[in-house]
């Protein structure tokens, strides 16, 4: 691209009102960052934390921990694979509330939970995230916060 045509896309961009859709949407390759959270379960508490997700192939992908306390030996860590089109990525940018599937694998013995995300935009590439990991034990649900951005 020649340096007069960069020169106008970015004049334009910056002509865009500051509620537009264009001026609100996440780079396509931006990671997303998901707080950490805590649920609690009969005589106990889960936490979860995730390593940055980072876009490929309509997806977000990357590690994920859970600790239980004081059920140490239910700890696991794993990848995490959360399915998200395009098109649900630049809905979701507009302040829609959708739901995603995904997976979470474990490292240790490869068993795979279902994953369930359900993500509500609240502006500026944030929002309230809830995941839902199936286990044997039942679903654990965490209500936390994302971001699109730089790690």
């Amino acid at each position: 691209m020649s340096l007069k045509l960069r020169s106008l896309s970015a004049a334009l961009l910056l002509l865009l009102p500051a509620g537009s859709s264009l001026a609100q949407e996440p780079a396509a390759a931006a990671p997303l960052i998901i707080d950490p959270s805590s649920t609690s379960l009969a005589g106990g508490n889960v936490k979860l934390s995730t390593s940055t997700l980072n876009r490929r192939a309509q997806t977000f992908g990357g590690d994920y921990q859970i600790r239980v306390m004081p059920y140490f030996f239910k700890n696991e860590k794993g990848s995490l694979v959360i399915s998200v089109p395009d098109s649900s990525l630049r809905k979701l940018t507009k302040g829609v509330a959708l739901e995603f599937a995904g997976k979470a694998i474990t490292s240790a013995t490869g068993e795979q939970h279902p994953v369930h995300v359900r993500a509500t935009s609240v502006g500026d590439g944030r929002g309230d995230l809830t995941i839902s990991i199936k286990t044997e034990n039942g679903n654990l649900v965490f209500n936390t916060v994302y971001r699109f951005g730089d790690t």
